[in-house]
């Protein structure tokens, strides 16, 4: 009898230890997943800087001429600007936007070499981002600039000399995790230099 109790036991003990085996191994997996994925996110936000902010937001009103008023729009989600090749040549018009595009919000750069071309997508986030409103503008003086409450966007685009950018990109964790979402906050300023180089 005390040898079946002494075998129920071993069975019960090794039972407990190959449990807490399996248990670990899974959250080592767990762990493993949501840091890779964080690693990942900061690999796509190290590249947004270090390519799109020089490529697309500090060419602004590059080549410009003094009457020229280079931003379009500046609005909470988007901003279209111009810039020319050379000091003669054609305006070209950049779009910097926040579009919800299947089921996430996707960072999106268009171009269109004149009035009458295609408007061609160069740049697409292979991240989803967390929000919509991601731009905040400010005038020469560094003065935070105000939104009109209607058209949410600035009213006076000739006040606009520098922008902020306040990016999350986000990304699924581990399914059993308590926060099913990874999320990587970045934030930078970019001063449109042309534009002061210009205007003063």
């Amino acid at each position: 009898m005390n040898a079946l109790i002494d075998v129920f036991g071993s069975i019960i003990a090794g039972s407990v230890v190959v449990l807490t085996i399996l248990t670990s191994i899974f959250n080592i997996q767990q762990i493993n997943y949501n840091i890779n994925a964080f690693l990942h996110l900061n690999e796509a936000a190290n590249h947004f800087i270090e390519v799109v902010d020089m490529a697309y937001f500090e060419p602004v009103g590059r080549n410009m001429l003094t009457t020229d008023n280079p931003i379009k729009v500046a609005a909470r989600n988007r901003l279209i600007y111009e810039n020319r090749s050379t000091p003669n040549g054609a305006p070209i018009t950049y779009t910097i936007e926040m579009r919800f595009i299947n089921n996430r919000n996707t960072f999106i750069v268009t171009e269109q070499m004149t009035p009458t071309s295609s408007v061609v997508e160069v740049y697409r986030s292979p991240y989803a981002l967390e929000s919509l409103d991601i731009f905040t503008y400010y005038g020469r003086d560094d003065n935070e600039l105000t939104f009109d409450a209607v058209t949410n966007s600035i009213t006076n685009t000739n006040s606009v000399y520098g922008v902020k950018v306040d990016l999350v990109f986000i990304t699924e964790a581990w399914s059993n995790s308590d926060d099913h979402n990874i999320r990587y906050p970045i934030t930078f300023w970019r001063y449109f230099k042309n534009i002061y180089l210009v205007r003063g």
